[in-house]
């Protein structure tokens, strides 16, 4: 595994863990942070990892006031 990737999976796992504890609701900017720097490798993501990032994406700006989970 290159190192970008390792980078992606690393990023990725943590914004995960943010979006599952709910972690927008009470660090927004957190998120928002984290989701910019994973930005700098989108094109190196892989499919799925593209689709994850624009969910959140999507989520922040559609239902931020939402839970994750619902």
């Amino acid at each position: 595994m290159s190192k970008i990737q390792e980078r992606i999976k690393v990023d990725m796992d943590a914004l995960q863990a943010m979006m599952e504890s709910d972690a927008h609701l009470s660090d927004l900017e957190g998120v928002v942070n984290k989701l910019s720097s994973v930005s700098l490798y989108r094109t190196h993501m892989n499919d799925e990892d593209k689709d994850y990032f624009d969910a959140i994406h999507w989520f922040l700006e559609e239902r931020g006031e939402s839970s994750w989970q619902e």
